[in-house]
């Protein structure tokens, strides 16, 4: 046999032998299955964990309890929800079993040391979280998204609508002494009104909510916005008072003088009607203003200040466009003008045939008792048409007694 084959035959059983002796010992030594080192940690860690304080062993639902707990927590620290900002808080993925856990086992959050803190945290950030909801929901709202907003649920007090109020009127004796709260007139004779509940009207209204009948048409005329403030906006003053189309509208009483009044005094319509009153007299004295303006252009006045104005007519578009809007803000100065004068007297004229046409509703004066002198005066009235009943019947007689001699006279 060849020497060379016998050494190779010879290796290969050497190390056979070998193999075969390593398996024996890691089998003597591990067993069976061959156990990894991490696996030999986590035995030994749950071990020691489930011994208790003092050296005993504690009961099985416990052990399993608080392992249960000791991964939950592990997975709250090892999981966070990040919120915009870079704000992170812990999100364990089933909190109800934590609740259910730590109910079992007794333990409570609220003595953590640092629970207050959290707490305070936890809640800033909610409060974060909702704001920034609100402002994105709000922006999308503005841009046509169906989405609610703070408009849709907020309910601000003070904000209710305006009832529709009756009114009384009374006018300002000695015995009243009543007071108006705009202008605080106490003048006698003077006329004040003040709103009224209608489903109550035997109630007298308080003294502070009377206000002359010319104080609260100038204030209508001059900023409708402050009317039912004044009220503190609790009653419909303006669609209950000088609506035509109201029960209780005081333009009922005016007459159509009134109504005229009314009408004209609309913002619109007298703008309109002033304009076009202007424009009338221009139409009508058209030639006396263009022998005026062409006076005025040829005078010596004028071209004497040529060095002064002579430079701005060179000039170029801008400057007249300039100059154009400055002569249009001017004109509309003088036209408002105008128109303001004009609606202070029409204005006058409103208040004077409200004070004439509103009746009184309270303290109307009857005749309960007629002195001396008015029954003096009535008793000679009283003869007075005695005697002219008397003489109409003379009169009537002696007519009758004519015609009758009248008659006679043609008989025969």
């Amino acid at each position: 046999m060849n020497p060379t084959v016998t050494s190779s035959l010879r290796q290969r059983r050497r190390r056979s032998a070998r193999t075969v002796g390593r398996k024996r010992i890691s089998t003597f030594r591990f067993g069976l299955v061959p156990i990894s080192p991490v696996i030999v940690s986590a035995l030994l860690l749950l071990l020691v964990s489930t011994l208790g304080a003092n050296g005993r062993r504690a009961p099985f639902s416990t052990r399993i309890s608080t392992i249960k707990l000791d991964f939950y927590k592990a997975q709250r620290e090892s999981v966070s929800l990040t919120f915009r900002g870079g704000a992170t808080v812990a999100a364990p993925e089933d909190e109800e079993q934590v609740e259910d856990d730590k109910e079992e086992t007794g333990a409570d959050i609220r003595q953590h040391p640092d629970y207050a803190k959290l707490q305070s945290y936890r809640m800033r950030q909610q409060v974060l979280l909702q704001l920034r909801a609100i402002h994105l929901s709000e922006a999308l709202a503005k841009r046509g998204v169906p989405l609610p907003c703070l408009q849709d649920v907020s309910t601000p007090e003070g904000k209710a609508k305006p009832k529709n109020v009756d009114w009384e009127c009374i006018q300002i004796t000695k015995e009243n002494a009543l007071e108006c709260m705009y202008t605080y007139e106490d003048q006698v004779g003077t006329k004040l009104i003040a709103p009224v509940d209608p489903k109550n009207v035997t109630d007298v209204p308080k003294n502070s909510e009377w206000i002359t009948i010319v104080a609260l048409n100038r204030q209508r005329r001059k900023d409708i916005s402050k009317v039912d403030a004044m009220w503190h906006n609790k009653y419909a003053i303006l669609d209950s008072w000088f609506k035509v189309d109201s029960e209780y509208s005081l333009l009922q009483h005016v007459g159509w003088k009134g109504i005229l009044l009314n009408t004209l005094l609309n913002e619109t319509i007298l703008s309109l009607v002033v304009g076009l009153s202007l424009y009338l007299l221009l139409v009508l004295f058209l030639p006396v203003w263009e022998a005026l303006l062409s006076r005025f252009l040829v005078s010596g006045m004028l071209w004497s200040r040529w060095h002064s104005w002579g430079r701005f007519v060179h000039l170029g578009l801008p400057f007249k466009l300039m100059v154009g809007q400055w002569i249009l803000e001017n004109a509309n100065k003088g036209f408002q003008s105008i128109k303001g004068k004009i609606k202070e007297q029409l204005v006058e004229m409103e208040c004077k045939i409200l004070v004439e046409s509103v009746p009184l509703t309270l303290g109307v004066p009857t005749p309960a008792r007629v002195e001396e002198g008015d029954a003096a005066i009535l008793q000679e009235e009283e003869e007075i048409m005695e005697h002219l009943i008397q003489k109409e019947s003379l009169e009537s007689d002696d007519d009758e007694g004519d015609d009758s001699s009248e008659e006679d006279l043609d008989e025969d």
